[in-house]
């Protein structure tokens, strides 16, 4: 069998540049070895954001879902089903041939999977990467947590320790605080979200305090054991130890590596596969995008790697910079931005002008009594926007297109200028322009 394009993996990297190459007029297969959706859509990224919408929504009462569907967990992976439904509904009405198994290549420009030999003039690896865990633990120990087995849970936990508090892990804490589980969050750093400015993220550590979630900041782990009670026990640093129904292991990610890459000339060093600024491996014919590459792990770039992909075949070259992504944490409230942080433009020296407003200064923050959260802007001295970052409800939605905002380095009167919907919290943003010290 022969394609133009074979794309293996079908995470948001994978499926956007499946969809993108197909669009194009290229004869393209998708090859997945587990399910179609991969970490990003089926066991990872959107399944949390999932969780905490339905928690949210307060579709649940006594631990259970109100929801014929069965629990929480239960519903949370019905829904990625559906959404992979629809993706493969996609897939195939643009002639996309999805194809199952994991693949072995035996040269550079074929693939044997499950007894066939596929034949590609170009291949693209996006196979994204699985949860690693530290001390020699398996992951399958009965006390243990990943994002995967967290959709596996029967019930929500009593009691659970939460390892690591960057975005992942207070994502997790935000959501099973709600639930009423009993929840310790465990940081090696001095703080929670390391690199994040603290005017950010202090309103999400006050959040979680509220709802009951223990901050254990600075300490060591040590290592990790089942206790005798069946429980998960923490081993940490000055002979203190930790139990819980549950430990949740967060940012010990490895990558999943397709077979047979030196077969196919493709090179890994630094326990990533080697890319060019244009996705190109070490072999002409394959190209690599999101988590095995190493360059910017996140849903939002593989996304828009697998979009501009097709451009980089058609022989364009794209000056990508992910130094100032927009993004956004799904904790509790959100945090999302783009551009340089406080925290980057003081470390480095450059002068700037910030605004700042709170929530409140919108009607809609104020009716709503938002208390917490706020709108920051940072502009050169020159009067070029090097930053924006919003701490509140929907700060995701609200700032999606700040990117292009801060890549085209609006001046503050193009934002006061600029019609907004009215009353809506994105006019936190004009308070914050109208505040601008200097």
């Amino acid at each position: 069998m022969e394609y133009q394009v074979i794309v293996l993996g079908s995470g948001p990297a994978g499926f956007s540049c499946t969809k993108s190459l197909a669009r194009k007029g290229y004869r393209t297969a998708l090859v997945e070895k587990n399910l179609l959706g991969g970490t990003g859509y089926r066991t990872g990224c959107l399944p949390v954001k999932i969780l905490l919408d339905l928690v949210q929504r307060g579709c649940f009462e006594e631990r259970v879902l109100l929801n014929p569907q069965g629990n929480l967990f239960t519903q949370a992976k019905s829904i990625t089903r559906d959404w992979a439904l629809k993706m493969e509904e996609e897939l195939k009405a643009l002639g996309v041939q999805i194809l199952k198994g994991e693949g072995d290549f035996l040269d550079p420009r074929t693939l044997s999977l499950e007894g066939k030999l596929l034949k590609a003039d170009t291949f693209v690896l996006a196979t994204g990467s699985e949860p690693g865990f530290p001390f020699g633990l398996t992951g399958r120990e009965t006390f243990l947590l990943d994002h995967k087995r967290v959709l596996d849970l029967e019930k929500i936990p009593e009691s659970l320790i939460i390892l690591g508090a960057s975005v992942e892990g207070l994502e997790f804490a935000g959501l099973f605080a709600l639930l009423g589980t009993r929840v310790t969050l465990l940081e090696k750093d001095a703080e929670i979200l390391p690199g994040t400015d603290r005017d950010l993220a202090e309103p999400v550590q006050e959040t979680l305090k509220d709802l009951g979630v223990i901050f254990m900041l600075g300490r060591e782990l040590l290592g990790v054991e089942r206790a005798e009670n069946g429980k998960g026990r923490a081993l940490l640093s000055g002979n203190e130890s930790l139990e819980a129904e549950y430990i949740l292991f967060t940012g010990f990610r490895s990558p999943s590596f397709p077979r047979g890459l030196d077969l196919a000339g493709v090179g890994i060093g630094g326990g990533v596969i080697i890319t060019d600024d244009n996705f190109r491996t070490t072999s002409p014919h394959t190209y690599a995008l999101g988590d095995i590459t190493g360059k910017s792990c996140t849903a939002n770039a593989a996304l828009h790697q697998g979009r501009i992909l097709p451009r980089v075949l058609e022989g364009e070259r794209i000056d990508i910079s992910y130094q100032r992504l927009p993004g956004a944490f799904f904790t509790l409230p959100e945090i999302a931005g783009a551009g340089y942080s406080e925290r980057e433009l003081l470390e480095s020296g450059w002068e700037y002008r910030k605004g700042v407003a709170p929530l409140g200064a919108a009607p809609r923050g104020f009716t709503r009594n938002l208390s917490r959260g706020f709108a920051k802007v940072l502009f050169s001295r020159e009067n070029r926007l090097l930053g924006i970052w919003m701490c509140g409800p929907q700060a995701s939605e609200i700032l999606s297109l700040a990117g292009v905002l801060v890549r085209r380095g609006a001046a503050p009167r193009e934002i006061e200028d600029s019609l907004m919907i009215h009353p809506t919290l994105s006019e936190v943003l004009l308070e914050a322009v109208n505040n601008l010290e200097g």
